[in-house]
């Protein structure tokens, strides 16, 4: 996967927040067995409001109780789970922006403080240069969440085009 900087993950993304798993399902289809997770935001930065609802789409999944499919790269999402979470469109289904690199996991740690994670489920990534990292240009892993939303707000602002002049925002 090429690895993207901040930049180029919000421009592919059409919804960046905070959402939580409400519930998945599990089904197989004609791209296989894939995992339908339903989110609720709960912050919301680009394309989604407050409280919205989607459906998203990731690859792999326990269809069958003990029998799972496993696509390196994909994140693993469960009822109950919080992340940071970058979506486009694909054929009509949103999906995860970039795969895991995408899905940023926030927990509570034991300071009270909500922190962001990086599990990137065995992505590799073609840096620039050609070199192969298993770390992407985006490095937040146990910031708190909102140092990090505040980075990426930044981004979003920035890619924001400039109001033609006597236009109010």
């Amino acid at each position: 996967m090429v690895a993207l900087n901040a930049d180029g993950l919000v421009r592919e993304s059409q919804a960046i927040g905070v959402a939580q798993v409400l519930r998945t399902q599990v089904v197989s289809g004609p791209s296989g067995v894939v995992t339908l997770a339903e989110l609720q935001f709960y912050r919301a930065l680009k394309g989604v409001k407050r409280h919205d609802t989607m459906l998203v789409q990731v690859p792999g999944g326990e269809l069958i109780p003990g029998r799972e499919t496993r696509v390196d790269g994909a994140p693993k999402l469960k009822a109950g789970q919080m992340f940071l979470g970058f979506f486009h469109e694909h054929g009509g289904v949103m999906k995860p922006t970039a795969l895991s690199y995408g899905v940023m996991p926030v927990v509570s740690n034991a300071d009270g403080v909500f922190r962001v994670l990086q599990r990137h489920g065995g992505l590799r990534f073609v840096e620039p240069d050609g070199r192969v990292s298993s770390e992407g240009p985006i490095r937040v892993h146990n910031r708190p969440l909102d140092e990090v939303l505040t980075l990426f707000q930044g981004v979003i602002d920035a890619q924001r085009p400039p109001l033609e002049p006597g236009v109010q925002p």
